[in-house]
């Protein structure tokens, strides 16, 4: 199962498999014909989805497995996580199950599970709980963030700063969609990446992310991020604190990835945000897998795929930080073709120079996209550098 632009990636992965493998992907995913032609090679068979996010696309799951006999399911991005347990429990295939599934992407189950680990997390109460919402609003807990039960990438979110605007944000909530209520977390924020197996992490490293990923979505600022180092105090804390939810939500048997974010409050404390059991977006995979030698998506696939791997538990070599560039309002009237950093490594532009923006639609929307190698000094001043340039070289009209 894909939709991500793997496509070429997945073809040589599936090629050293010892299985015959399928395979069931988003249009959005097939970068050009010759590619696809490719796959169809090297996979049992390849379907394209042009609506992936369709509720038929299970039904779809069911039918291929039901009718290549398959042995297992595997996926990469966060829409299939639900989908594919509730296939595997159905045709008794192996792998995560649905009460795992669901606690990596229901909010509220897994910020229950973690509190029981002893992992702090933000003041909550679920949209459709009227008792409890109403003890909730009572204490005025302003603001607070009204947030999709099981959304990705930040969207859907509103941030609601007083009792007075309470009302009007219900108001504009999309309809048919389950609602988490919850305070909002003033601090720092990080992210932890790494891999997991039955209910352990098994490799993981944190990164600091220069902006709040609601300051990316909501505000335009960059999606800057870059890995902490080894002696910083910051690094086993964060690390500690991945492990502890990993351990506190139900177990997935294979090698799977995650991503978790965290804010460190004012007294030093990581409160959870969310994990998820993928490989994170935008930049976070190609830093991983530049800094440890092998992508958590090629890890958790491989291994799925008959081709155990074994994470490495020691710190990674030469550390790397990324950006993603979202659009402003705006026309962009100009935008770097080349990016001159010494420690840049990737760049490439996305935008085109002229059009008309509204802003990003998700996190993960970008006009430019930078990876770049960092040295042993201050993360924070290492990340402003970046954020200045992009400031000094991005105009729009």
């Amino acid at each position: 199962m894909n939709r991500r632009p793997l496509l070429t990636e997945l073809g040589g992965w599936a090629d050293r498999s010892p299985d015959d493998v399928g395979l069931l992907t988003a249009a959005s995913s097939v970068t050009c014909e010759a590619a696809l032609a490719r796959a169809r090679e090297q996979f049992l068979f390849v379907e394209v989805v042009e609506d992936y996010a369709s509720t038929e696309v299970e039904a779809l799951i069911l039918d291929l497995c039901r009718r290549w006999d398959m042995a297992g399911l595997v996926s990469t991005a966060e829409i299939d996580v639900l989908r594919c347990a509730r296939v595997r429990e159905r045709l008794g295939i192996p792998g995560q199950r649905v009460a795992s599934a669901e606690a990596y992407r229901n909010k509220y189950v897994m910020k229950q599970h973690a509190a029981r680990q002893g992992v702090a997390v933000a003041d909550m109460a679920l949209l459709t709980d009227s008792r409890q919402l109403a003890r909730f609003i009572a204490d005025d807990p302003f603001p607070v963030l009204l947030k999709p039960l099981r959304g990705a990438a930040s969207i859907g979110i509103v941030k609601v700063g007083s009792a007075a605007e309470w009302d009007r944000a219900l108001a504009g909530r999309a309809p048919a969609t389950e609602y988490l209520v919850e305070k909002f977390v003033v601090g720092e924020m990080y992210h932890v990446d790494g891999l997991m197996r039955d209910g352990r992490v098994v490799q993981s490293w944190p990164s600091r992310y220069l902006y709040t990923q609601w300051e990316t979505m909501y505000e335009s600022r960059p999606n800057l991020s870059a890995m902490l180092a080894p002696p910083d105090p910051r690094t086993p804390l964060l690390c500690d604190a991945a492990a502890s939810v990993v351990r506190g939500l139900p177990a997935a048997p294979e090698l799977l990835p995650f991503h978790a974010e965290f804010f460190i409050d004012a007294g030093g404390r990581p409160v959870l945000c969310e994990i998820a059991c993928r490989a994170g977006g935008a930049g976070i995979t190609d830093a991983y897998e530049l800094s440890y030698g092998l992508g958590m998506n090629e890890a958790s696939v491989s291994d799925r795929l008959g081709m155990p791997v074994e994470p490495t538990q020691s710190p990674p070599g030469l550390l790397h930080g990324w950006g993603w560039f979202p659009p402003r309002r705006g026309v962009l009237a100009r935008c770097p073709d080349t990016c001159g950093l010494p420690g840049a490594r990737r760049y490439a532009r996305k935008g085109r120079i002229g059009q008309q923006y509204a802003g990003p639609t998700a996190v993960t929307h970008s006009v430019a996209e930078l990876v770049f190698a960092l040295d042993d000094g201050d993360v924070e001043k290492q990340l402003r550098e970046v954020d200045n340039w992009w400031a000094e070289e991005c105009i729009y009209a």
